[in-house]
């Protein structure tokens, strides 16, 4: 008994926790989000774990960056509603090696929404180590943050928002 109750907390843990959630229908799929999110808290009743850390693949179907824009919008909006501490956004870091352009105005953007007052902070990949001060923050405030597998590998394609 005891270790079926552990094999579903644990699937149910890495659904939750670790989901990509697809953004190329973003704007049709925020009730599925919130029935997600309501879901979730009903196991969590019966569990006792807690869902503080999203994952959003901004490049999954290789939007314009203008679509990645909005999707960015959208998911920290969410996320904000279901009183989440911290998305992981997987935008790709371009084939040039300088920096593609969904990385860099995801950048320019989160930067606008910090000094708007809707986000805290945000962690860049190359910052998102154990070393730093904002990542140590981050992971005191959100546990289940340490079980990323891009913590600690100096991923330029990913940015870590803090709400």
């Amino acid at each position: 008994m005891l270790n079926t109750i552990i094999k579903k907390r644990f699937f149910i843990k890495r659904f939750f926790i670790h989901k990509t959630f697809n953004t190329k229908y973003s704007f049709l799929k925020n009730y599925h989000y919130y029935f997600l999110i309501n879901l979730y808290k009903l196991i969590n009743l019966y569990y006792n774990f807690n869902m503080e850390f999203l994952v959003v693949n901004l490049k999954y179907y290789h939007p314009s960056s203008c679509v990645a824009l909005a999707n960015v919008e959208i998911e920290i909006e969410n996320a904000i509603k279901a009183k989440l501490k911290a998305i992981k956004f997987i935008h790709g870091y371009g084939s040039h090696g300088t920096g593609g352009k969904i990385c860099q105005e995801v950048h320019r953007k989160l930067i606008q929404l910090k000094k708007q007052g809707k986000i805290k902070n945000f962690i860049l990949g190359s910052e998102w180590n154990i070393s730093n001060e904002k990542t140590l923050n981050l992971l005191f405030k959100c546990p289940t943050a340490a079980n990323d597998e891009d913590l600690n590998h100096n991923n330029n394609g990913i940015t870590i928002v803090v709400l």
